[in-house]
């Protein structure tokens, strides 16, 4: 397996991370991708509750540590405020008003470490009628008009199918670039609000800057070979000609037996767009979806075969550039994108079981091992 050494900025970085389930996993899996020390923390007993779903859960965790201390007992608090001293980043995912009222508000985390980098995510952000809203991604598409295309062209059920946590994940990525502002801000450190909503708009500016001003947004794509064809094998072919790529377009009309159409302009195409798209779909109907491979391949128009999730973790695009790691546990795992092209030989560590590495923090925190032992019997952290 071809692998290459990951780019490690971070190393020497640790981060200690409240949030739960997806935005806050994803994004501190990126950090300990570039080198952080990256510190869950749950509640003993019960945990992160993406734990009951193991792959998941896997998938976003490898290579993290674990901290189980109850943050509503004054002993597990305190605790963490110890481990936060040498701490650089600090991300939470509660609603706004929840770290208030724990005790671990940027206010008091700034009094024990003032160089920290605060990160808060949520759904609406900290402030706004709708900060207190419960929410998950589904609706922050609804809200973004993101959805409109499906609902207007009576599909809402693909939108829902797509599964795909848009919000969560640019919510994740925006976390990310707010930790990294932090940690090179000089002097280091800050507060820094991001919000799902927020994230998701920003992504949508092509679509809503015109919308800003007064021009409706383009819903339908005319290009007629810039969609998914249905093969001979109830198979799909993504075909991927733009309107303005004559010679793509010429190629495949050669390639597939339409040579009477390949002098068709792109404002030709624009026009006729329907009639072209049911002539494509016809000839691409008659041949299997390896067939067409083959012969757009040879012919090198841009096209991909739709892949379900199985055929996409086995295909050779991802052998080819390693973004397949092999834990040290046996489990496979996608791997980060920042590398360097040198190899590696470091296996990735499983996600921790909950309150695995309790005692190791807080003996690096300083708390001597008859006060970690009684904070254990007492309920107020937890290990293993």
């Amino acid at each position: 397996m071809n692998r290459s050494a990951k780019v490690e900025p971070l190393a020497g970085k640790q981060v200690v991370s409240l949030a739960q389930q997806f935005p806050g996993p994803f994004a501190t899996m990126l950090l300990a991708d570039l080198g952080a020390d990256v510190v869950i923390v749950e509640a003993p007993e019960r945990g992160d509750p993406a734990r009951t779903e193991p792959a998941f859960w896997e998938a976003l965790n490898r290579g993290k540590r674990a901290l189980a201390v109850d943050l509503k007992s004054a002993r597990g608090r305190e605790a963490l405020l110890r481990v936060i001293e040498g701490t650089d980043v600090l991300l939470e995912g509660f609603r706004p008003g929840v770290v208030q009222r724990l005790g671990v508000d940027y206010d008091v985390v700034r009094a024990r470490r003032p160089s920290i980098t605060y990160v808060s995510i949520s759904g609406f952000g900290q402030d706004g009628r709708d900060s207190h809203r419960p929410n998950h991604d589904i609706l922050f598409l609804a809200l973004s008009g993101m959805l409109e295309p499906f609902v207007r062209h009576g599909v809402p059920q693909l939108a829902q199918d797509l599964s795909l946590e848009v919000a969560d994940l640019f919510a994740g990525v925006f976390a990310v670039i707010a930790s990294l502002v932090g940690l090179s801000s000089m002097p280091p450190g800050g507060y820094f609000d991001v919000s799902m909503s927020d994230s998701l708009t920003y992504m949508l500016s092509g679509r809503l800057g015109p919308a800003l001003n007064g021009v409706p947004p383009r819903y339908v794509n005319p290009d007629a070979a810039y969609r998914l064809f249905e093969t001979s094998d109830d198979r799909w072919l993504a075909l991927g000609v733009a309107g303005y790529e004559d010679h793509f377009w010429r190629r495949l009309c050669e390639s597939v037996g339409l040579p009477e159409l390949a002098g068709c302009t792109s404002e030709d195409r624009a026009e006729r767009s329907v009639d072209l798209q049911r002539q494509l779909a016809s000839v691409i109907r008659g041949r299997s979806l390896d067939a067409w491979i083959r012969i757009l391949g040879a012919a090198d128009v841009p096209h991909a075969p739709v892949l379900t999730s199985t055929e996409a973790v086995d295909s050779h695009q991802l052998g080819d550039r390693g973004m397949i790691a092999l834990g040290s546990a046996g489990l496979r795992y996608v791997e980060s994108p920042f590398r360097r092209k040198v190899p590696r030989t470091e296996e990735l560590s499983p996600a921790p079981l909950l309150g695995q590495d309790t005692r190791k923090l807080l003996q690096a925190a300083g708390l001597s091992a008859a006060d970690i032992e009684d904070l254990i019997a007492s309920g107020a952290a937890s290990e293993p």
